[in-house]
C-alpha cells in the first residue's frame, strides 16, 4: 500500500462528519417514527 495523501485524509474526514450526521438523523427520525406508530391516532396531533 503507499501513502495517503493530504486529499485523501480531508476527504475521509469530511465522508465521517457526514456518515455521522446521517446517522444522528436516522436515529431522530426512527425514535419520532416509533413514537407515531405505536401511540395510535393522539400521536399525530
Amino acid at each position: 500500500m503507499g501513502a495517503i495523501t493530504r486529499l485523501n485524509i480531508n476527504n475521509l474526514f469530511w465522508l465521517g462528519r457526514y456518515v455521522e450526521r446521517v446517522f444522528t438523523t436516522l436515529n431522530s427520525f426512527f425514535k419520532y417514527a416509533d413514537r407515531f406508530i405505536e401511540g395510535g391516532q393522539s400521536a399525530y396531533e
